[in-house]
């Protein structure tokens, strides 16, 4: 009798089981197709977009213009130019994915054939483009910060992404050509730029590239860039990289910018120490002290809710522009990436204090 009981009793609790199951699997279905309704807008919205950017192709090259006719600041815009820093780094690679998700037959044919003419009609170098007049199809000079920028803003998300696609290879013949002629010269080897902007987009580009082709070449020049900043431009400028360095004069601007066009460097510089740690390589314990030094400057110029400035001195933290940073992901990665190297639980600590007082900043 008591084993019916027990029986009966089991019976229930597990049809009341099942019901509660089916219930929390119907409030999570209702979820699940309230956020597909979302996605699919999101999806045709963007597909839109795709077709509607491609309708201002060039007809014979199919490469877009860096903007559209109209007004520009209220000013006439005539000069229809393919830019690789700007319709290569941040529109393309942006609609190829688009087209991946939303039209495949699309990402397949034109998106490809898109890349063959960028590099038949661009290349101004070897690998490295130029600017190209599309109503003249005249090719200007190779652009050492078009080819860093296409690479860092663009041809990375693709890859990171897709894998190793035909872009992927695009991105690695532009970097093997950028090495072999960067034009700055100095002690520690020819550099990408003068500048913490190109300098870091080329860094940022190697520390992909050095695990993925495992090329030693692309490590030393990464190191060669490290180099000129760990011992000789980070020590000159407070710790910090600076904005514009003269490898003669051994002076800078007295500024660094902590937003995009100036950040890009630290963002390197602990990729570098990253992969230098990973691959248990002798740079990893001198750059150690002296990363860990740029990061805790540029933390301490932030204001009391972590929030960055727009530019700071060099010299004493003060805020050059006073407007809020809004790369302030950018580099509040790189000190996350930094205690994910190190261990160095402040640097987790500056994360968590930003991202608690991030809404009182919603809407800046």
């Amino acid at each position: 009798m008591r084993l019916q009981q027990a029986g009966r009793w089991a019976i229930f609790f597990l049809a009341a089981a099942l019901c509660a199951q089916g219930r929390q699997d119907a409030t999570i279905w209702k979820t699940a197709r309230a956020n597909g309704v979302v996605v699919n807008d999101i999806f045709t919205r963007t597909r839109r977009m795709l077709h509607a950017w491609l309708s201002y192709a060039d007809r014979e090259t199919l490469l877009l213009p860096d903007r559209l006719p109209g007004l520009i600041r209220g000013k006439p815009n005539y000069q229809l130019l393919y830019t690789p820093h700007n319709s290569g780094a941040d529109n393309y690679p942006y609609l190829i994915l688009t087209a991946h998700f939303t039209d495949r037959p699309l990402y397949r044919d034109r998106m490809m054939d898109m890349l063959r003419n960028e590099i038949r009609y661009t290349n101004a170098a070897g690998a490295i483009p130029g600017n190209l007049d599309l109503q003249t199809h005249r090719l200007g000079p190779p652009s050492f910060f078009g080819a860093g920028e296409y690479a860092k803003d663009g041809l990375l998300s693709v890859t990171e992404l897709l894998g190793r696609t035909a872009w992927y290879y695009r991105m690695v013949d532009m970097t093997e050509d950028f090495m072999l002629h960067a034009p700055v010269r100095t002690r520690f080897g020819n550099l990408p730029d003068q500048g913490a902007e190109l300098n870091g987009d080329v860094l940022q580009t190697l520390a992909r590239l050095i695990p993925m082709t495992g090329d030693r070449r692309f490590l030393r020049w990464a190191e060669q860039i490290g180099d000129a900043y760990v011992e000789e431009i980070l020590p000159a400028n407070g710790y910090l990289p600076g904005y514009r360095w003269d490898f003669e004069k051994k002076t800078d601007e007295g500024r660094t910018r902590l937003r995009d066009h100036g950040n890009e460097m630290i963002v390197g510089l602990v990729q570098l120490h990253a992969i230098e740690t990973d691959l248990d390589l002798p740079r990893a314990k001198t750059y150690l002290p002296v990363v860990r030094k740029m990061l805790d400057r540029v933390l301490e110029s932030a204001n009391p809710d972590g929030m960055f400035y727009n530019d700071v001195s060099n010299a004493d933290l003060k805020p050059l522009n006073e407007r809020l940073s809004d790369n302030w992901g950018y580099v509040y990665a790189s000190v996350y990436a930094f205690y994910q190297t190190t261990g160095e639980g402040k640097y987790r600590d500056a994360v968590r204090h930003v991202l608690k007082n991030l809404p009182k900043y919603r809407g800046y």
